[in-house]
């Protein structure tokens, strides 16, 4: 009968505690995993913020004012969205292999994101679908519907500027940016829920903290980051028909999804009234939130998969 050698060694396997520390380690050093986390970190951050956001909103206002401040807050996504859907995705692929002209390239961008985002807004401005005429803000003269304009105009360019920071490999500063956001509007809210009507109110407590981290962000990208850009070689030439052929497919793939988010509060509200659209919307904003999860995770595999051909 055989028996073990004592010099024999018996192998051990790793500890699981040790294996996912392993893990843990590669996913830090990998820079795909790195920006994934980051923005899933945003995405949490924002929606519990969010959550507590739309908790105030229903405490300071009735349903009636807060069904319809919700509709103009939509008509605001709406607008925006259906601008900048494919610029999004075309700034994550094309600002990594832009080198020098990456400022410029985004600029480019920027401009054609407020001229669609202005058009869109005046053509909803019309009155489609009759959800106007629930909104007072938005017939009650010239000067308050250009609050509205005005309102896309800044929030068109805080849609970009998340893309462009993950393009520019900045995904860190993500979080930080929209948790300054989701802060400011929760303090904007409070302080306006005094002295501004819920239309208004609600509104500007979404544009004015994105105007504030806009300026900041784009300070930080145009001054900081893509003069380092600039040292660093191109690696793609960019033409406006590769930009615009990747983006197409991007567009019209995300027209189906955009009606479904956005367009629907604006149907709810022209056809079951106010009351019922802030039932509709305060239990939407939770069904959101799961869906950021694998929309952050594709945008950090673009960025990355684009900087490493």
């Amino acid at each position: 009968m055989s028996s073990l050698r004592p010099d024999s060694e018996v192998p051990t396997l790793p500890s699981p505690v040790a294996g996912l520390r392993a893990r843990l380690r590669d996913s830090r050093n990998n820079p795909v995993t790195r920006s994934g986390y980051a923005l899933l970190l945003s995405s949490a951050i924002t929606s519990v913020l969010g959550l507590g956001y739309w908790f105030l909103a229903a405490r300071l206002y009735d349903p009636a004012e807060l069904g319809r401040a919700t509709a103009l807050v939509s008509a605001m996504l709406l607008v925006t969205s259906l601008a900048t859907a494919g610029l999004k995705r075309g700034l994550i692929r094309f600002v990594p292999v832009s080198g020098a002209g990456a400022s410029r390239f985004v600029i480019r961008v920027y401009l054609v994101g407020m001229l669609a985002t202005l058009l869109l807004a005046c053509t909803l401005l019309t009155g489609i679908g009759g959800w106007t005429d629930k909104v007072a803000l938005l017939h009650s003269g010239l000067p308050r519907a250009g609050v509205f304009l005005g309102a896309t105009l800044v929030w068109g360019i805080f849609a970009l500027q998340d893309p462009v920071l993950i393009g520019a490999g900045r995904s860190g500063v993500v979080p930080l940016e929209n948790t300054a956001f989701a802060l400011g509007k929760i303090v904007f809210l409070i302080g306006a829920a005094a002295i501004l009507g819920a239309e208004l109110g609600l509104l500007l407590s979404w544009v004015i903290p994105a105007l504030a981290t806009s300026v900041a962000v784009n300070w930080l990208l145009f001054r900081r980051r893509f003069p380092e850009l600039a040292r660093e070689p191109a690696t793609e030439s960019i033409s406006v028909r590769a930009v615009v052929r990747f983006a197409g497919g991007e567009y019209v793939a995300a027209l189906a999804w955009l009606a479904a988010v956005y367009l629907t509060p604006l149907i709810v509200i022209a056809h079951a009234g106010a009351p019922r659209n802030a039932e509709f919307y305060l239990a939407f904003q939770i069904a959101y939130a799961l869906f950021l999860v694998s929309s952050n995770i594709t945008d950090a595999l673009v960025a990355h998969a684009t900087d490493a051909r």
